[in-house]
């Protein structure tokens, strides 16, 4: 956009903090109209010089407005009350997003007394509607991979063991898979994968897309009844696996599901085919390519990519439709947040029907980073040892592994880690703290829900540049939203958003953005509870900062209703755990029904049982109300706490496990 769409006049620009060189498109549009608000403190010798004859104090704001100048002020971390101190109130207030491939965005101006924090809101709107914008213009990710392979052939993508595919060399072992199973899969919009992280599931995840079909990559840690249900619920006729995994992992699949060993589709793949694919590869147009491999018709980026599958820890599995657009936003989002460079390795223990997961082989595939791969993120031996051959940089895992690599893992090996990402569950200061001394890298926290491809927000680390810092994200908290993800909290009862309320911090937490799914597969009833205008409803009770740095504090679904009191699973937890003293989870708290009281509270606990009544004595002494003290009867001891294969607590176990050890509750 140009200046033209601006107002003229005296100006009062509000811009998001970044580096201030990023707003030399912003000098060219105002010109010599253009004003900058700099620290005193700031260093400005290497500044640019339009950054140099523009950069004012604050205080100098007013005397510029009067002569008809754009005074920009970038809203910092940590800046709180007036966003426009001392300028007159007719001046208006807009907020301005810069996108480097949108332009200019500038928003309706603000109310004369706004604060930064209302600013910094309005701001990540103006983001997200840069990012539904650009969303439009993208291309499926299967072609950005063609492209760009196309353009650097020999760069690294994929890594398993011994073996490293180029990116170039990634395309034409899809396009050769694809090939091969055009037969299996002829006549089927989706297409059933099994198999663990590596190149087999990442090649066939790519042959899926380039063959315009829809992965739905199964969830081989759930249940017989969980798995015949997605595959009832997918209409997937034909599932790629291997026979070699199968007997390692037994499997009840469904009957009538036609199963195809990658084993003996590679047999298929000989000296002609491979030299076919490369020439296919190397020669053909998207359009011809996606033909050549089976698709039948042109593939969008509104086009389904992959079909995932709720993990069923509260009732039956979920349908989730990410589309090549949503997965793209993820990609582009995350690799902007976390400063992610194309020299970063990434570990991929992740399987393909974790949402994360999937991002991930599209970071690798899409942005030149590579992946390195290990089928078995349960064994941490094996996981410190491809680190270390690999040169991993960033590794992205639940709490509950990386627990396990610390206490099992060599430190050594783990050197080569810059990043450290959690997700999934609730990431302990302690372990942290212990996570960034052993290994010497940077520790943070994500968060996210496979409904939104899957980033929310990720914490990140302090930065130090010219004419910019960052401080690192506060502990405990998910960190910022992703660009172009916009937050919004509503009282834990609203059935919709709502407008923006400033002085709620705490609430139920909706999330618009281009990484949001349309909706869930065939559930137009739960659709439209959840899907209210573009706004997706996570069901997690979180905290915003005036900074916008976002604190999950739980799941509504994880609230008891107990005599009309909404009590909090999560709190409970937080309190027993921190007494004791323990960086591993030891407690999982669930609920029956209650015929007097509606619900009673059940506590899960692995400790030695000889401190059962100290532990209750010390929690009553924490001050929290009666309704928070679940009766000793109700303390469960287990062996392990029950939990899914991604590490997470498995709730609907946890319940069920409840429910056979007391049995109906009166």
């Amino acid at each position: 956009m140009s200046s033209l769409s601006l107002p003229p006049g005296p100006l009062f620009l509000l811009g998001a903090h970044a580096p201030l060189e990023r707003f030399a498109p912003l000098a060219e549009a105002l010109g010599s109209r253009l004003r900058v608000v700099v620290r005193r403190e700031l260093e400005l010798s290497a500044a640019p010089e339009w950054l140099r004859r523009a950069a004012i104090a604050l205080g100098d704001a007013p005397a510029e407005l009067a002569r008809g100048a754009a005074v920009l002020r970038v809203v910092e971390p940590g800046l709180s009350g007036p966003a426009a101190p001392g300028v007159p109130a007719a001046v208006p207030r807009v907020p301005l997003h810069l996108d480097s491939v949108v332009g200019l965005v500038p928003g309706a101006a603000l109310a004369a007394e706004v604060d930064c924090a209302s600013v910094r809101e309005a701001l990540e709107l103006l983001a997200n509607r840069a990012w539904e914008e650009r969303a439009r213009q993208v291309e499926p990710l299967h072609r950005q991979l063609l492209r760009k392979a196309r353009a650097d052939r020999e760069r690294p993508a994929l890594l398993d063991g011994a073996r490293e595919l180029s990116r170039f060399r990634s395309v034409v072992g899809a396009v050769a898979l694809a090939r091969a199973l055009k037969i299996d899969w002829a006549g089927q919009e989706r297409v059933g994968i099994l198999l663990p992280p590596g190149l087999g599931a990442a090649l066939a995840n790519l042959a899926a897309a380039f063959a315009g079909r829809t992965s739905v990559n199964l969830n081989y840690t759930l249940g017989p009844a969980a798995l015949a249900s997605v595959v009832r619920q997918s209409g997937i006729r034909t599932v790629l696996t291997s026979q070699r995994f199968l007997e390692r992992v037994p499997l009840v699949l469904p009957e009538g599901l036609r199963v195809v060993a990658i084993e003996q589709v590679l047999e298929r793949i000989g000296k002609v085919a491979r030299a076919t694919a490369y020439l296919a590869a190397r020669c053909l147009s998207p359009r011809a390519l996606e033909r050549f491999c089976g698709a039948t018709r042109e593939v969008r980026a509104d086009d389904i990519a992959t079909l995932l599958f709720s993990s069923g820890s509260t009732g039956e599995p979920k349908g989730v439709p990410l589309a090549h657009a949503n997965i793209d936003a993820n990609v582009r989002g995350a690799l902007a947040h976390l400063e992610l460079s194309r020299d970063d390795r990434v570990l991929g223990i992740l399987p393909l029907f974790h949402a994360f997961g999937v991002t991930i082989l599209w970071i690798a595939a899409v942005e030149g980073l590579s992946i390195a791969f290990y089928p078995d993120p349960l064994d941490p031996r094996g996981v410190s040892k491809v680190i270390e051959a690999h040169r991993v940089t960033v590794a992205v895992a639940t709490p509950t592994f990386l627990q396990l690599y610390l206490r099992k893992g060599e430190a050594e090996r783990f050197a080569s880690l810059r990043l450290v990402i959690a997700g999934a569950e609730r990431l302990h200061a302690a372990l942290a703290e212990k996570l960034g001394s052993e290994w010497s890298c940077e520790v943070v926290e994500g968060y996210g829900t496979t409904e939104c491809s899957p980033i929310v927000c990720v914490g990140r680390g302090p930065l130090r540049a010219s004419g910019y810092e960052r401080a690192a994200t506060p502990r405990g908290s998910v960190g910022r939203a992703l660009p172009g993800v916009a937050l919004r909290l509503a009282p834990p009862d609203a059935e919709e958003p709502g407008e923006s309320s400033p002085a709620l911090t705490r609430g139920l937490l909706w999330v618009r953005g281009p990484n949001v799914m349309r909706g869930y597969l065939d559930r137009p009833e739960l659709n439209e509870k959840v899907l209210r205008g573009g706004w997706y409803c996570t069901g997690d009770i979180a905290e915003l900062d005036e900074d916008r740095n976002l604190r999950i504090t739980d799941r509504l679904a994880r609230f008891s209703k107990i005599g009309g009191e909404m009590v909090p699973h999560g709190v409970i937890e937080q309190h027993l755990q921190s007494l004791l003293c323990s960086e591993e989870p030891q407690v999982l708290v669930t609920a029956l029904p209650c015929p007097k009281k509606g619900e009673r509270l059940v506590v899960l606990y692995t400790f030695d049982p000889a401190r059962l009544d100290a532990v209750r004595e010390a929690l009553r002494q924490q001050g929290l109300p009666a309704l928070f003290q679940p009766h000793r009867d109700h303390y469960l001891h287990v062996e392990n706490l029950p939990l899914l294969g991604s590490g997470k607590a498995d709730l609907r176990a946890a319940r069920a496990l409840a429910q056979e050890r007391i049995g109906s509750v009166s």
